[in-house]
């Protein structure tokens, strides 16, 4: 909010019409809010435009009318199954985009409702602080009943399942490629990771057994040598006798 904003009579409606301009600029750009110094958003699009490289370059190279033939049929497969995944996984990023959106937008409408109410009693915001929390309040009511709706729901768990699925391709790509280097891939650490777990568990459960099997081996030990004493005494006393 701009000094002037704050100077004016109804600076909680230029407030209000300021955030409405941002929310019509980021439905313009098909993205949520975020402040320029956001790491994870800077992340995800760092992350969306590499993996929209692939995306483009997958169409490029190997159009889906096509069926994979050659030597290089199930690289073509994966890269085709790599976009299909990143497509389906942008979809539906998108329908949840559009529910945030619209979840912000209700917001506004109720804070300005609550503001014109006030302004009609006599009684109007006087500090950014209280109108800012009712903003803040509204935006969790509607989202609340946005998030309980049945259709919302199915959205969240298809885009869990998409993204599920997306990682899984590429993972399955970039080990065909480590493989081509010499390299060891995910999965092979995983096997080595498993087989080390086993190992220790197995070494964890002798160490248990040892110590209690270690007093009957004393025990054993103990009897054969009074058993070899017992031999050995007898056989000096028949050649005394002799």
């Amino acid at each position: 909010m701009t000094e002037a904003q704050e100077k004016s009579p109804d600076w909680a409606q230029a407030w209000i019409d300021e955030q409405r301009e941002r929310l019509e600029n980021s439905l313009r750009e098909g993205s949520v809010p975020s402040g320029d110094r956001d790491l994870g958003a800077l992340f995800s699009r760092l992350g969306a435009d590499w993996l929209s490289s692939y995306e483009l370059l997958a169409r490029a190279s190997f159009p889906k009318s096509t069926v994979p033939l050659g030597w290089a049929r199930e690289q073509e497969r994966e890269w085709r199954d790599l976009a299909s995944a990143q497509a389906e996984y942008r979809r539906l990023e998108a329908q949840i985009v559009a529910k945030l959106l619209a979840v912000h937008a209700r917001a506004l409408d109720r804070l300005q409702q609550a503001v014109r109410e006030r302004t009609e009693q006599g009684r109007p915001f006087e500090e950014f602080r209280e109108l800012y929390d009712l903003w803040i309040e509204c935006g969790e009511e509607i989202y609340a009943e946005v998030a309980r709706s049945e259709e919302y729901c199915r959205l969240q768990a298809a885009l869990g399942n998409a993204s599920i699925e997306l990682r899984a391709r590429q993972q399955k790509v970039l080990e065909r490629g480590l493989k081509y280097f010499d390299l060891p891939t995910r999965s092979e650490l995983n096997s080595v990771h498993r087989e080390l777990r086993a190992l220790r568990e197995r070494l964890a459960e002798l160490e248990v057994r040892l110590p209690r099997q270690a007093p009957s081996a004393n025990n054993t030990t103990r009897a054969t040598r009074a058993r070899a004493s017992q031999q050995a005494s007898k056989r000096t006393s028949k050649r005394a006798s002799k």
